[in-house]
């Protein structure tokens, strides 16, 4: 049986997490850029990692998911959530999400935001389902390919 740790994502996961970027996205990030975000206090960054009870389990300590959020004055954005396509469905971007609300908590934000393509209808039901709401519609906001974004916010209890 597998079981998923959410932790602080550090500079060893960045070469993991770019590469899971790289299978979620279009628009993907360098492996520096990841390393970058750590160097900044307002950016948090998570990652998923499987545990198992079986020590023949190949995928004991795997990362297969991370997200991102950055913090200014009292607003969360959501920078990414991103799960290998072979572990979606399993909830692991729920917890993940759940981590970011956490955090935007623990600093005292009234509010998260987030953009995220029209099409992925997956993402946006997970979104609602975490209390989010569109509040506005960014025209051909994505691009490879263009695509609208919509913008999502989820006020938080103070």
């Amino acid at each position: 049986m597998s079981m998923i740790q959410i932790r602080e994502m550090t500079i060893e996961d960045c070469d993991a997490v770019a590469d899971i970027d790289r299978a979620c996205f279009t628009q993907v990030w360098s492996v520096a850029m990841f390393r970058d975000t750590l160097a900044f206090p307002a950016y948090y960054y998570v990652v998923s990692v499987i545990l198992t009870d079986h020590p023949e389990n190949t995928d004991e300590g795997r990362i297969v998911g991370f997200a991102g959020i950055s913090i200014a004055a009292d607003t969360a954005d959501v920078i990414n959530i991103g799960v290998l396509p072979e572990y979606r469905g399993q909830g692991i971007g729920n917890l993940l999400l759940q981590k970011l609300e956490e955090l935007a908590k623990d600093n005292n934000c009234l509010n998260m935001m987030l953009e995220v393509r029209e099409s992925n209808l997956p993402a946006i039901q997970m979104y609602h389902k975490h209390g989010f709401q569109d509040i506005s519609v960014r025209k051909n906001y994505y691009s490879n390919p263009a695509e609208h974004g919509i913008v999502m916010q989820k006020l938080m209890n103070p």
